[in-house]
């Protein structure tokens, strides 16, 4: 994948500079050199098997191993978290609820409009899931992946409180800091 190799050119670069600057400095050379390859138009292809992302994980969690100086094969889980990191599959279900609360709160196009329907929508009587959204129905595997399926299994799964939050900065906070410690 051109990524992985892009990525991992990048890493080798801060692998060699590394033992002259602090942390805090790697960590933003991270968000520089490595996260716009990991979040760019990632509901597109992030939104896919695991094991075609697979290889772009190993290179995430090994830039991640390198910002805090751990050994080659140690553990990772407890360095995304206290850098306050996503990791690549909480990157592209963080951008797919950003994209369902512009949607919910109507700061889409309006070609966005009628994307989604909510089961109100669909019949006039009421049931305990009326306000859902309704997901798209996939016959194939790979329909499942596009946002039609995901944005509204996702955005239905998140806490009430969180998709009742009325600014998008708040959400964007309150959203990764979920994404984080879960």
């Amino acid at each position: 994948m051109l990524v992985t190799k892009k990525v991992s050119k990048n890493i080798g670069v801060i692998a060699r500079i590394k033992h002259c600057l602090p942390p805090q400095t790697l960590l933003n050379l991270y968000y520089t050199l490595i996260f716009p390859y990991f979040s760019y138009c990632n509901i597109i292809w992030g939104s896919n098997y695991k094991t075609y992302l697979q290889n772009l994980f190993t290179v995430q969690k090994r830039a991640i191993r390198l910002i805090c100086n751990l050994p080659r094969y140690s553990s990772s889980k407890a360095s995304f978290r206290k850098l306050n990191l996503l990791t690549l599959e909480n990157i592209n279900r963080y951008q797919i609820l950003l994209f369902m609360f512009r949607y919910h709160h109507n700061l889409l196009p309006k070609s966005f409009t009628i994307f989604f329907q909510t089961g109100i929508q669909i019949h006039s009587h009421y049931t305990r899931f009326s306000h859902y959204y309704r997901s798209h129905y996939a016959r194939i595997r790979t329909k499942e992946f596009s946002i039609h399926c995901t944005g509204p299994l996702l955005w239905n799964g998140l806490p009430e409180e969180l998709k009742t939050l009325p600014l998008l900065n708040s959400f964007k906070y309150q959203l990764k800091q979920l994404l984080v410690n879960n």
